[in-house]
């Protein structure tokens, strides 16, 4: 199961993505460039508040309790953003596999969801229309109903149904 994902760094150039926008603040560049707990609540928070949400801080408050966060491994994950790229190996998965996306997403928008199904054969996309960054978490109706049905059916061998 994929969840909010991407197949390559190139979302951080898709015009529905807040990526091109924070890769050009300076929240980013100081996360980069002295990683720490301050620099990436600073990211964290901008970038909450560019997908809309009415209270950033509060979002950063309670991912500190809900996640487990590393600012060092962040700030490397984003510097090797760059790198990042599945496209060419996508054919090459060969079981049942469910992408979730939000239609709200700012982070990794849909239309990268979109792309992952298009490269796995056989692959089932389910897109929330309420839902932003996080299927999963977010739980939109609907979604638990997918995941169990696709796991079902995924155990039991029988051919996934669109």
């Amino acid at each position: 199961i994929l969840d909010s994902t991407a197949p390559s760094h190139h979302y951080k150039d898709d015009p529905n993505s807040v990526y091109p926008t924070i890769r050009d603040s300076d929240a980013f560049r100081q996360l980069l460039a002295e990683p720490s707990w301050e620099t990436l609540r600073g990211y964290f928070v901008l970038r909450s508040r560019m997908e809309g949400y009415a209270d950033p801080e509060g979002m950063w408050e309670q991912g500190l309790i809900d996640r487990d966060l590393n600012p060092y491994a962040y700030a490397e994950i984003m510097r090797r953003l760059e790198a990042f790229d599945t496209r060419a190996q996508l054919g090459e998965i060969r079981i049942p596999t469910l992408i979730l996306a939000g239609e709200q997403d700012l982070q990794c928008p849909p239309s990268q969801a979109r792309l992952i199904a298009a490269g796995i054969p056989g692959s089932i996309l389910k897109v929330f229309p309420d839902c932003g960054h996080g299927v999963v978490r977010n739980h939109p109706p609907g979604a638990l109903d997918a995941v169990q049905r696709f796991m079902a059916t995924a155990l039991s061998g029988q051919p996934a149904t669109k």
